[in-house]
């Protein structure tokens, strides 16, 4: 397992724990047109969110690409886009941060997770990684965010998601996906809806008849 800890490994797990080991092990499936029309999707509406949030900003108050640290975010821009958080483990990005007045250990300022999502709905993927957002960020700043901003549909609608019920399950997540780093063994493999459109799916159907995975009997 060499590959860090990344926002797409993230995404992987809240579908599927299969799905996440292989992504660690550097694996590669076929990707579904489904797959990459959300990918099309999700950066048309990035691009019409980055829009609006720019309409009332100079550009001297947003920065990109840069890494998430203390040093980087007491410079205090109103926007922060593409912030990669790094460690020995982990390389996740994060979509976008806002600032918000607030003391935390940056100044008397604190900063909110954005997330960009190509479905109309708020789901609870999307909810998971803007708390796993928020815990990251909270090392960071020393303040947890009170909420996430979701912006997503074609609209780009911004959605306030309050943050912090789910700590505990962030933190679990984060440790499970450690742990899964750190070992070569598999999790059991449980297909679920998500394998209709996963890039595994063939690989996956496959070991789970040579099983007899009950898992199959639903399909």
């Amino acid at each position: 397992m060499a590959t860090k800890i990344t926002r797409d490994v993230l995404e992987s797990y809240l579908n599927c724990k299969t799905k996440a080991h292989l992504r660690l092990a550097g694996q590669q499936g076929n990707v579904s047109d489904y797959e990459n029309l959300l990918v099309v999707n999700r950066q048309e509406v990035r691009q019409t969110a980055i829009d609006k949030l720019l309409v009332k900003l100079p550009e001297g108050e947003v920065v990109r690409d840069i890494s998430l640290t203390a040093d980087a975010l007491r410079a205090g821009p109103s926007i922060v886009l593409d912030a990669t958080l790094e460690d020995g483990l982990l390389s996740v990005r994060f979509d976008g941060l806002k600032r918000l007045d607030g003391p935390s250990q940056l100044g008397d300022f604190h900063y909110v997770p954005m997330l960009f999502h190509e479905g109309r709905k708020v789901g609870k993927e999307q909810r998971a990684i803007l708390e796993v957002f928020g815990l990251l960020l909270s090392q960071v700043q020393g303040k947890p965010p009170g909420y996430g901003i979701l912006w997503h549909g074609k609209e780009s609608t911004p959605t306030r998601i309050k943050l912090g019920a789910g700590l505990r399950k962030s933190e679990q997540t984060l440790r499970e996906l450690r742990e899964m780093s750190d070992s070569p063994s598999p999790p059991r493999l449980m297909l679920n809806d998500h394998c209709r459109v996963c890039e595994f799916r063939k690989g996956c159907l496959a070991k789970a008849e040579e099983s007899d995975s009950l898992t199959l009997l639903d399909r």
